[in-house]
Parts: C-alpha cells; structure tokens; sequence
C-alpha cells in the first residue's frame, strides 16, 4: 500500500492519535513509577517526578522526530539514529 487516500487518512489519523496519547499517558506513568523509586532510594532528589517524567519523554520524542525529519529531507532509506543516542548519552551518561 503505497497510497493513502485522504479519506483513508481521515478516519485513521484521530485514531492513531488517541493510540499515542494513550500510549504517552503510559509512558509518563511508567517513568514517573521509576522516578518515584529513585527518589525513594535517594538516589534522586526530585520535586515534581510526573513532570520530570513528561518532560524526559518530550525530550526523546523530539530528538527521534528531528532524526527522523532529517531522513526525510536526506531522501534516506533507512533512519540512523546513532546520534540521537549520543545526545541521549551525552545528558544521561
């Protein structure tokens, strides 16, 4: 399936949306779980944990975007994202 008509995309697109809204309430959920543990084992001194869970996933979220509108603009076939993870490592070594 190489086409999509636009009244394809019309009935898919809210729908996939509501998937990945559904999916970032996850997502925070989990890593706010994970954040409360460390701070817990004071092994993080966190204020706001479900905020800081948010802003993580934005964070990840936005580089793999940006990877992935370069590849586009790059016409490549493959989306390489080496350096998203050495951003990535860089901030959370």
């Amino acid at each position: 399936m190489n086409r999509v008509s636009v009244e394809s995309l019309d009935k898919i697109l809210p729908r996939f949306f509501e998937l990945y809204d559904a999916m970032m309430v996850q997502e925070k959920d989990f890593l706010t779980k994970l954040l409360v543990q460390a701070i817990d084992r004071e092994q993080l001194d966190m204020e706001d944990p479900e905020n800081t869970a948010s802003v993580l996933i934005n964070f990840a979220n936005a580089l793999k975007h940006s990877t992935e509108q370069q590849a586009i603009l790059k016409k490549q076939v493959e989306i390489d994202y080496a350096q998203s993870l050495r951003i990535l490592n860089f901030w959370f070594p």
